[in-house]
């Protein structure tokens, strides 16, 4: 009892000596919780007194009261400051030898000082956080700005700042007692702060420069999560906890998303233990001397001086690669990775040690930070490691899908929820693995070859010849492996269309079971034909949409590596939609978003549903859509009629106003293949001549998927199939017009 009362008594005396802390922390938070909170709900007002009125005057002071006290509050950056100042003005003694005698020479232990001076910050900060959000909750409550919905996330925000205050504080805990200099202290709390982030973003800059094969969409988490930083832990707890402000939020939802922010908060809590106990460690194992010592254990000089100088070396070598040119690249990287290893370790031989003549004081590090450094770089410069080469076992693959990074349309899951990227083909669960290896074999192969650095990866000259892929293998273990490459146009047909034709890959690319095939979700549905000359649609039903489905499908049989190579499509298939708002609330509820509770309370917040749209390929070959097509009166033909076109255009230029040449134009385009046709199927550049020949029709084409060319239809033959009619376009056809930049002479002409 007597041990506790005296302990007590030596917190009080503590909480005295810092009244000046005490008084600040009070009057940050007094500025922030009560009155600029008052200000900001009495500004709004003067709206008049009707019912509707005061509703909206209402709301728009529960979204203030909820900006103060919830996840979008400023509070967090002050709860931040004092973190680090509380602790580090505790411990501030440390640093001074007369202040550090005298508190030696007083009859209590070294334990009890540590823990009284961090509990009286804590107290400080709790006292001076809460009391104040206290004064500001009745502020709010005065102004009927308070509700259910505002308190939860106000107490929940509170636990998430006061965990985000005892992880900072142990961070700054540590950097002081690493340090008997202030100055030295806060560049430790930097570097504990950012420097996993550092690294794992260097680590994936060299990743994204020097292996060809690396996925840089979609990368694992581990590399951009600095798990060792509190803020890492309190973005979490916060992403787990949303937004919340309106009274159509039921409790028993708070209480869900609560509950799952709780387990970042517990791991923030015990990241502040463990630097707690790091910080009391080495506060109990320093000695007086070191007071004024930029640091009090040499061990812990020479690690931090490797983790230091070593990453500095590597961003210099990365920098060097990235500004190559001349032939000099090699020796240009050694070169920066001896200068930055020699300026660094210098650089902190004279931090450490406070005088320039410690400069070479230990040349040895300089020559071990160079070598690491270099074996570092030169691991991810070299593909070392073989990571380009990885093609996992076929015994320890569970499935695979693979991804056409040029894949045609869109596609919309069971919800009606539009997907463009390829988040739709972690469904692809391929069964021939031997095909999947082989091809990502080779591809990896081919792309190391003709990838010799990173500008190789975004040159179009480069991938005129070649497909560009994603391979994603999903492993027994549970992990996931992805790589990307290229296979030429060469590849093996028979080999591509094991893959491209089998019924799994077809089943996610044409995805003939999504939103609007589903049962009863048909309805109000519109069935559109794009083609280069025309864009028709008719409303339709489930039964005409059953009716698609059946008869893509037989045609859809032909689909496979080698049908996609030699053939073109002459337009698109677009069904176009509108979401059930039942199903709209359903896909929320999977997506773990919030929904406003209930499905009417649903209802009253989202009033407007995005549509949705999937599209499917046409090809000449698809007698069975295409009959379909014009059984439903919407079928076009790829060259539109001549009353329909008023110009020519050659290359994006207008060079047409005669009739006689426009027959002859379009009799040359039956050979012709559409320009769009070449996007999102096994095409290459090559395969295609260079010449655009455009037809102005006369009538605007709404075209989707065309964008800004609605008013043109565009063509392109293949290579080396040209008609030398149309390679002496300009030569037989008149061009009239001035402006395009031909004088009146040649015009006449």
């Amino acid at each position: 009892m007597n041990l506790r009362k005296s302990f007590l008594t030596e917190l009080k005396l503590e909480l005295g000596a810092r009244v000046p802390q005490l008084a600040l922390c009070l009057l940050a938070f007094s500025l922030y919780h009560v009155l600029a909170l008052f200000l900001a709900l009495n500004s709004v007002g003067g709206r008049g007194f009707t019912g509707l009125e005061q509703t909206d005057l209402i709301a728009e002071r529960l979204l203030r009261s909820s900006v103060f006290f919830g996840l979008r509050s400023p509070a967090v950056f002050l709860s931040g400051f004092f973190a680090v100042f509380l602790s580090m003005q505790g411990f501030s003694y440390l640093n001074s030898r007369k202040k550090l005698d005298f508190y030696e020479a007083l009859p209590i232990s070294r334990r009890r000082r540590f823990f009284g001076i961090l509990l009286s910050g804590l107290l400080i900060y709790l006292l001076s956080y809460f009391g104040t959000k206290l004064i500001g909750f009745l502020i709010a409550l005065a102004f009927h700005a308070l509700n259910r919905a505002v308190v939860i996330e106000a107490l929940q925000q509170s636990v998430r700042e006061l965990v985000l205050f005892l992880a900072l504080s142990g961070v700054a805990l540590l950097a002081r007692m690493l340090s008997g200099n202030t100055l030295i202290s806060v560049f430790l709390l930097f570097f504990f702060l950012v420097y996993e982030f550092f690294v794992r973003a260097l680590q994936l800059g060299f990743r994204v420069a020097f292996y060809r094969t690396m996925v840089t969409e979609g990368y694992p988490i581990w590399l951009q999560t600095p798990r060792s930083s509190p803020f890492f832990y309190y973005s979490n707890a916060a992403a787990g906890f949303p937004y919340l402000s309106s009274e159509t939020v039921p409790a028993s939802e708070m209480l869900r998303f609560l509950q799952k922010s709780l387990l970042p908060d517990l791991f923030g809590v015990l990241l502040f233990l463990f630097y707690l106990l790091l910080s009391y460690l080495a506060y109990r194992r320093r000695r007086a001397e070191d007071a004024g010592k930029a640091l009090v254990f040499p061990p812990i000089y020479l690690l931090l001086k490797f983790l230091i100088a070593v990453p500095l070396a590597l961003s210099a070598g990365g920098l060097a690669y990235a500004i190559r040119g001349g032939g000099l690249e090699f020796p240009m990287e050694l070169f920066m990775l001896f200068l930055i290893s020699l300026l660094s370790c210098c650089i902190l031989e004279i931090v450490y040690h406070l005088r320039f003549r410690s400069l070479f004081s230990r040349p040895w590090d300089i020559f071990l930070v160079f070598l690491l450094s270099g074996l570092c770089f030169f691991w991810y410069r070299f593909d070392l490691g073989g990571f380009d080469r990885y093609v996992p076992k076929k015994e320890t693959v569970e499935s695979a899908s693979l991804y056409l990074s040029d894949n045609f349309g869109s596609r919309v899951d069971e919800y009606g929820d539009t997907d463009y990227g390829n988040d739709s083909f972690k469904r692809m669960k391929l069964k021939d693995i031997d095909a999947v290896r082989e091809l990502a074999r080779q591809g990896q192969k081919y792309t190391r070859s003709v990838e010799t650095d990173i500008d190789d990866r975004y040159s179009a000259e480069s991938a005129a010849d070649s497909y560009d892929f994603i391979v994603n293998y999903q492993l027994k273990n549970g992990r996931t492996a992805s790589r990307r490459f290229r296979l030429p146009e060469t590849v093996d047909p028979e080999l591509m269309d094991r893959v491209i034709g089998s019924p799994e890959y077809k089943e996610v690319l044409f995805d003939l079971n999504c939103y609007p095939f589903r049962k009863g979700r048909g309805e109000g549905t519109e069935l559109c034909y794009i083609s280069p000359s025309a864009t028709r649609s008719v409303p339709v039903n489930e039964e005409v949409l059953r009716e698609f489905k059946e008869v893509y499908q037989k045609d859809l049989a032909l689909y496979n590596y080698s049908f996609s190579h030699s053939h073109f499509r002459v337009g698109s298939v677009q069904i176009n939609g509108s979401q059930r708002m039942e199903d709209a609330y359903e896909s929320w509820l999977s997506h773990g978003y919030t929904t406003g509770g209930s499905f009417e309370k649903f209802q009253k917040v989202h009033d407007y549903i995005s549509d949705y749209s999937v599209q499917y390929p046409i090809y000449t070959e698809y007698r069975n859509t295409i009959a379909f097509l014009k059984e439903k009166a919407i079928w076009s033909e790829m060259i539109p009629e001549e009353s329909r076109v008023e110009g020519i255009e050659l290359n994006y230029r207008t060079v047409y106003q005669d009739q006689y040449f426009l027959e002859r134009v379009l009799k040359l385009l039956e050979k012709a293949v559409p320009e769009d046709s070449i996007r999102g199927d096994f095409h290459t550049v090559n395969q295609l001549d260079d010449m655009t020949i455009g037809l102005r029709l006369k009538e605007l084409v709404s075209d989707p998927d065309r964008g800004s060319g609605g008013g043109s239809a565009r063509y392109l033959f293949l290579k080396d199939q040209t008609p030398e009619e149309i390679r002496n376009l300009e030569e037989w056809i008149p061009m009239p017009y001035a402006e395009d930049g031909m004088d009146s002479e040649t015009s006449a002409s």
